[in-house]
């Protein structure tokens, strides 16, 4: 069977090698530590967005404490993407090159704050242009939601002439060899971005090394030293909670509202059978949301369960009354004003606000895309 071979190795590796990183996780008890500290606010930031994991949403955060407190971004040459699916290298920002017209002039170059856009992780060259002090955080999702929503986002089955998403994974996760056109092309990512392993992918892992163990465990190990939290989407108020405990921020700061956020989600239609399938065939996913997702229950059993469960019902009742007062309707993004300005997605929702004055509440519903746009503007202003 196609899957056969990856079902051993998942199998093997849960019952070794993942046991092996967890014996070695010392971050954990640092949590209570945070906590009760008295601290400062964090400004140096920077998130990796992953694609259709509910990035937007977090990146919607860093948005506004970033604008509303005058802080500086990292920014892409143009739009909201560093050169995915290239690694990401400091020639890809507006910042470098705004360095090197500052050396120029002898000035000193202005230190940036916040990197909140999509990029493919390179630590080596992100840490090179952020401040030491940098707060490095992501995004994780079920394998299987992530898939689903990935290929009904960009619309996939078009490129294979099927009817719907869910025909289109049945096929391209079909244990028959007489789809392996199907596996192949999806082996060699669409438009060389999205695939297999899509977050692992976005977190820098070569797809060469997506069936060898150790490379796995290797990657895991890694990303677990550089991140200072890695967030889980089937639990965002949880994780928002431990990034305002992680930033010593406010509870409004972490209040936000969904964005990039399809009208339809099917996940739910899938068959037991091809859910197994698509965690099979993105091992390398899967392994990595497995660690994280059993890491964050650590981490909140050392924050306090109760403590826990205090902090979301707090945030949830502010963003219910931020939702009320901002929020007229959820509409398709297409039918706003805002889809003159900026390239939408015709699935994806969007907010018509009742509020337009409010400063607040423009933040809280603005799109990336045309936020991006308000950001440049205002840089070019006090440039």
């Amino acid at each position: 069977m196609y899957f056969s071979s990856i079902q051993v190795l998942v199998q093997y590796f849960h019952s070794t090698i993942l046991s092996e990183i967890y014996s070695e996780d010392k971050s954990v008890n640092q949590v209570k530590y945070f906590r009760n500290r008295i601290c400062k606010a964090k400004h140096n930031i920077l998130f990796l967005k992953t694609h259709k994991t509910g990035s937007s949403t977090v990146q919607n955060i860093f948005l506004r404490y970033g604008d509303e407190h005058n802080l500086t971004f990292v920014l892409p040459q143009e739009g909201n993407i560093f050169g995915h699916p290239e690694s990401f290298n400091r020639q890809m920002t507006s910042w470098q090159q705004a360095c090197l017209q500052y050396t120029e002039r002898n000035l000193s170059c202005i230190e940036r704050n916040i990197f909140t856009h999509h990029a493919r992780y390179n630590y080596e060259e992100m840490k090179s242009i952020m401040p030491n002090d940098t707060i490095f955080v992501t995004i994780l999702r079920d394998p299987v939601a992530l898939m689903e929503s990935l290929c009904s986002f960009f619309q996939i089955k078009d490129l294979y002439y099927e009817n719907s998403t869910l025909e289109f994974l049945e096929k391209i996760f079909s244990n028959s060899l007489n789809k392996s056109t199907y596996h192949t092309s999806f082996i060699n990512r669409i438009a060389s971005r999205y695939g297999r392993n899509q977050m692992s992918f976005d977190l820098g892992f070569d797809a060469e090394y997506f069936d060898n163990l150790t490379m796995i465990k290797n990657f895991i190990e890694t990303i677990d030293s550089q991140f200072h939290l890695v967030m889980i989407t089937e639990r965002m108020e949880e994780s928002l909670i431990h990034l305002q405990n992680l930033l010593c921020w406010t509870i409004d700061d972490m209040i936000v509202f969904r964005h990039n956020v399809r009208n339809l989600d099917v996940s739910h239609n899938l068959s037991n059978g091809l859910k197994k399938r698509i965690r099979f065939y993105n091992t390398a996913d899967n392994l990595l949301y497995k660690y994280f997702y059993a890491k964050l229950t650590r981490q909140t059993e050392a924050f306090g369960k109760a403590e826990m469960e205090k902090h979301i019902n707090s945030l949830k009742h502010a963003t219910k009354l931020m939702h009320k007062k901002c929020v007229e309707k959820e509409v398709l993004i297409k039918e706003l004003e805002v889809a003159k300005l900026i390239t939408v997605n015709n699935l994806v929702l969007g907010y018509k606000p009742t509020n337009v004055t409010d400063e607040k509440c423009r933040h809280l519903t603005t799109p990336e895309l045309l936020y991006t746009l308000l950001i440049r503007q205002k840089i070019s202003i006090i440039k």
